[in-house]
């Protein structure tokens, strides 16, 4: 604050004087030097190596992270790729056993079929022999005839086709057991469907073997 000095004048009339004191003078250059110093001081900022440190530690996690996608890519690939080949190893073992259990049984199937077709040839030869025999004989003319040669002839001819049927329907009876319970019955031939289906099934089935079998041929070479 300003200080008061008193003072006398030749009338000894006190005057009053206001006097500034040198330390306010001095103090305010000072504060005013300290705030303009103050407002002009540059921020403080990160250093030069500090940026390229934070730099290099940025390029490293981005380097990081793309390894770790490589890796996780790479693991999904080696996955997959090991499913492939359970796959392929556990079909290819199944698809072994049953096909080998397949052709087994298709060959044993071949086998009797081929053996049922063969009797059944033979049975037909012997009924159509015997059949033909037995219709050149004419009943008028044993009848008309008197000779007992004739009619032992004919009487002979009767039991050989009773004794070759019967021998011809035993070799069916081996490989075709119902087809050969109709046959063997007396006065006809089977008529209902399921019969004649199994005949002609008999017929056909090595066919569709032989081209069941190249089918599968074709498939395991592709």
């Amino acid at each position: 604050m300003p200080k008061v000095t008193s003072f006398f004048d030749e009338q000894d009339a006190p005057e009053l004087r206001f006097e500034e004191p040198e330390v306010a003078h001095n103090r305010l250059p000072k504060r005013a030097a300290s705030y303009a110093a103050a407002t002009t001081m540059p921020a403080v900022g990160i250093s030069p190596d500090s940026a390229v440190e934070l730099k290099h530690k940025q390029a490293m996690a981005l380097k990081l992270q793309q390894e770790l996608d490589r890796t996780q890519r790479e693991a999904r690939e080696l996955e997959l790729r090991q499913q492939k080949e359970d796959r392929f190893h556990d079909g290819r073992r199944d698809m072994c056993e049953r096909l080998s259990r397949g052709l087994a049984k298709l060959d044993r199937e071949l086998h009797n079929s081929q053996k049922a077709v063969e009797e059944i040839s033979v049975a037909r030869e012997v009924y159509q022999h015997h059949l033909d025999t037995l219709r050149n004989i004419s009943p008028e003319s044993i009848k008309q005839n008197h000779d007992e040669d004739v009619l032992d002839h004919a009487v002979g001819a009767v039991e050989d086709a009773e004794a070759e049927f019967a021998k011809a329907n035993h070799r069916l009876a081996s490989v075709m057991p119902g087809v050969a319970q109709h046959i063997g019955t007396p006065g006809a031939l089977p008529q209902d469907f399921g019969t004649w289906f199994r005949i002609g099934f008999a017929f056909t089935l090595p066919l569709a073997i032989a081209a069941t079998i190249f089918l599968i041929a074709l498939k395991l070479l592709a």
